[in-house]
């Protein structure tokens, strides 16, 4: 029993790089390398729909109505 909870725990845990605002981006905004950076959280903060390389994000740009602050994962 001991085994399994610990394995449970330690996947929870386990850390992922995730990339974020490197600044705070303004709507309608390409997103270029500069304007991202990586931060590592635990696996199980990283919900659905949060990228995990920072490749996805590149050349995307930021909705008409929305203001990203710095620090956020996108």
């Amino acid at each position: 029993m001991y085994t399994g909870y610990k394995s449970q725990i330690d996947s929870a845990v386990r850390e992922v790089r995730v990339p974020v605002a490197a600044s705070t981006i303004q709507p309608r905004t390409e997103i270029t390398k500069d304007m991202i950076t990586e931060i590592g959280v635990p696996s199980i903060a990283v919900s659905d729909g949060v990228y995990t390389n920072s490749n996805a994000v590149l050349g995307k740009y930021s909705a008409v109505n929305t203001l990203i602050p710095a620090g956020s994962m996108f």
